[in-house]
């Protein structure tokens, strides 16, 4: 974020904490969603009720416009 000219209000180490007490307010029922919608297992998300390996995005190379 800061290398495209966004401030940062903290740094990370005193970020993390307020982002880990955030994140059991809402975890739970993300998790649960997940588990109804049956979500494809991605990197960064949770356990699943049936063993899979996690499926990283495909992120194509160059996304600009072909006349930039």
């Amino acid at each position: 974020m800061t290398a495209a000219g966004m401030g940062l209000e903290r740094t990370v180490a005193e970020a993390w904490p307020h982002f880990r007490g955030w994140r059991v307010n809402y975890e739970s029922i993300a998790y649960e969603l997940a588990r109804r919608a049956d979500a494809v297992p991605a990197l960064w998300t949770g356990p699943r009720d049936f063993p899979a390996t996690p499926i990283p995005p495909r992120r194509p190379a160059d996304r600009r416009p072909a006349n930039l």
